[in-house]
């Protein structure tokens, strides 16, 4: 839901811009719909999910969430540090 509110979102401020919407080719479409097909994508599992992601964001320190867990982690450690213990 929280994709999908995402998306409308977006759409509803391209609309307001008075300008003309560009449709996305059917390679695009194509590439979206096989990586969301139904399989939760994880940094273990993204290299299948997700063919189209490219190779330097899998696994590793890159990936899905990795510079928002870190980005918590640092907000966490501002407003209470004894969460660590």
């Amino acid at each position: 839901m929280y994709w999908l509110e995402n998306a409308c979102r977006i759409q509803v401020d391209m609309l307001c811009c008075n300008r003309p919407l560009y449709q996305p080719t059917a390679a695009a479409i194509d590439n979206t719909v096989t990586c969301f097909a139904g399989t939760e994508i994880t940094l273990l599992n993204e290299a299948e999910t997700n063919p189209t992601i490219n190779e330097d964001a899998r696994g590793g320190a890159g990936g899905y969430g990795g510079l928002e867990w870190d980005a918590l982690l640092r907000k966490l450690d501002r407003m209470d540090p004894a969460f660590r213990s």
